[in-house]
């Protein structure tokens, strides 16, 4: 029954991805001590590793890729940093998409309430 489960080849493959998880934990940990909730980790992840891979692909230069995905990164990073400061967003974004079939009741989106001070 467990001949084809392979110990040693789980072994290596979470050696192998478990860096890049604990960078982006890294990360978090460095925001919430620095005062902010940053919950866009995987997603800034995931849009710099299509990035890069879109133009590593596309210019056949992997440099020009890891410059990309950087660049992606720290776009993404800039909007929600614009969004939380400037524009007193919610940093957690925690409101349901209207159309999410799990939000209930299809609501029209309404902004959160602004905080008094």
């Amino acid at each position: 029954m467990f001949d084809d489960f392979q110990v040693a080849s789980i072994l290596v493959a979470t050696i192998r991805n478990a860096p890049v998880l604990l960078f982006a934990a890294f990360a978090g940990v460095f925001a919430e001590r620095s005062g902010v909730i940053d919950l866009a980790l995987e997603g800034k992840m995931l849009a710099a590793a299509f990035a890069s891979a879109a133009v590593t692909f596309t210019t056949q230069n992997p440099y020009i890729g890891v410059l990309a995905g950087i660049f992606a990164a720290t776009l993404i990073s800039l909007l929600q940093a614009y969004v939380a400061i400037t524009q007193k967003g919610n940093q957690l974004g925690v409101r349901p998409h209207p159309l999410h079939p799990l939000a209930g009741q299809a609501q029209p989106f309404r902004p959160a309430p602004a905080r008094r001070r």
